[in-house]
């Protein structure tokens, strides 16, 4: 192949890669992007917010309790009683 041959295929790897990268923004930042990282959120277990505190579950310690996150607040150093997410 020749050196403008090569110089070609950059151009379209290129022109492909910011096309994706162009959909995915546009994705992000729209409302159907939302939607489609909520699916996400919602399969993978441990990234879904159940108590909507900002903390995933992965991460959290009382799940199903918004007032703990990521650490215990001092003076608590166990979970609530309560076993369902905030709705």
């Amino acid at each position: 192949m020749n050196k403008r041959g090569m110089e070609m295929w950059w151009i379209i790897i290129g022109a492909v890669l910011a096309l994706l990268a162009v959909i995915l923004l546009a994705m992000v930042f729209t409302s159907s992007g939302k939607k489609g990282f909520n699916v996400i959120d919602k399969n993978i277990e441990g990234l879904n917010d159940c108590d909507k505190d900002r903390v995933a579950d992965l991460y959290d310690k009382c799940k199903y309790d918004p007032a703990i996150g990521d650490e215990f607040p001092e003076g608590i150093t166990a979970c609530g009683e309560q076993k369902e997410c905030v709705t």
